[in-house]
C-alpha cells in the first residue's frame, strides 16, 4: 500500500478542520445538543479531520455585500483564504450591517487588511469583472450540481446532505461513509 501524502496540503488542513470542527460543533448546540466535547476528544476530531477532509468552498452570494466578501476572499493568498474566510464569518453582523454598499465595503477592507490585503489591491478585485462573473457561475453551477437553496449546505463526497443539520445526524452520515 502506497499513502500519497502532501505536507502543504496536510498543513492547510490542520488549518481548516479547527473551522469546520467549530462550525460542527455550533451547528450541534444550535440545534440543542448538551454534549460536551472534551480537549482530547476535540484534539483527536481535529487531526482526523485534518487527515480525511478535503475542504472547498462554494460561493453562494446572496446580495453584493456576499459577493464582495466572496471576491475579496479570492484576493487573498491560498494560505490566507481559510482564516480570512473565518474572520469574515465571525464578524459578518458587524461588517455586513450598512445603509450603503460603500459602508459595508469599507467595513470589509478593515477585516481584509489585517491579511496584508491593501486598500489597493481591494479596491481593484471588487473592480474585476471576470472575478465576478466567475464566482456568480460557480454559484449557478452549485445550484444547478447541488439544488442548493439555503446556506450553509454541507456537500459530502459531492452528495448534498439532505438530513436535519445536527451533529448527531452529520455524525451518522460521515460515520457511515467512512465504513
Amino acid at each position: 500500500m502506497i499513502l500519497k501524502f502532501d505536507i502543504k496540503q496536510f498543513a492547510i488542513s490542520l488549518v481548516i478542520s479547527p473551522v469546520v470542527f467549530y462550525i460542527v460543533v455550533g451547528i450541534a448546540k444550535f440545534s440543542g445538543a448538551s454534549y460536551r466535547i472534551s480537549h482530547g476528544e476535540s484534539f483527536i476530531i481535529w487531526l482526523l479531520l485534518a487527515i480525511l477532509i478535503k475542504i472547498s468552498f462554494i460561493d453562494f452570494p446572496l446580495d453584493i455585500a456576499a459577493l464582495n466578501a466572496a471576491k475579496i476572499v479570492r484576493c487573498s493568498t491560498k494560505e490566507s483564504s481559510i482564516l480570512l474566510i473565518d474572520e469574515i464569518y465571525k464578524n459578518q453582523n458587524v461588517w455586513s450591517a450598512g445603509d450603503k454598499i460603500q459602508e459595508i465595503n469599507k467595513k470589509l477592507f478593515l477585516v481584509a487588511n489585517k491579511f496584508n490585503l491593501s486598500d489597493e489591491k481591494l479596491t481593484n478585485c471588487l473592480k474585476d469583472q471576470k472575478l465576478e462573473e466567475k464566482i456568480l457561475n460557480d454559484r449557478i453551477d452549485g445550484q444547478k450540481k447541488y439544488s442548493i437553496n439555503s446556506t450553509p449546505t454541507v456537500i459530502i463526497n459531492e452528495k448534498k446532505f439532505e438530513g436535519n443539520l445536527t451533529f448527531d445526524n452529520l455524525s451518522k452520515e460521515i460515520s457511515r461513509i467512512l465504513k
